[in-house]
């Protein structure tokens, strides 16, 4: 695994396994999803305005709320989006091509 293929200083890219590993954690410039979608565009080499709105695979704000409370019992949700699958867990989060 290398960072040196991604843009993100908390990116982990695999690029045996296709994988694009990233922690997130809430911020004020958008949070998780605003995240995801620039994991994506930097995947897909675009602008993320370019992307569809990630609302048409997940309500952003519901995934914020998910993982807002790591004490809620909810380990892993899972969205395909603009061709990619993405784990999201309580820290981090993996994009992957969907096969």
């Amino acid at each position: 695994m290398t960072t040196e293929d991604s843009p993100h200083s908390d990116a982990i890219v695999d690029s045996k396994a296709e994988t694009h590993h990233r922690s997130w954690n809430s911020n004020p410039s958008g949070g998780l999803g605003m995240q995801i979608v620039a994991t994506v565009a930097t995947l897909e080499e675009c602008d993320p305005i370019e992307l569809p709105p990630l609302f048409d695979a997940v309500d952003p704000e519901a995934l914020d709320a998910l993982f807002s409370d790591t004490d809620n019992g909810v380990k892993l949700v899972r969205v395909s989006y603009c061709g990619y699958v993405i784990d999201v867990t309580p820290s981090r989060f993996v994009v992957r091509a969907a096969n």
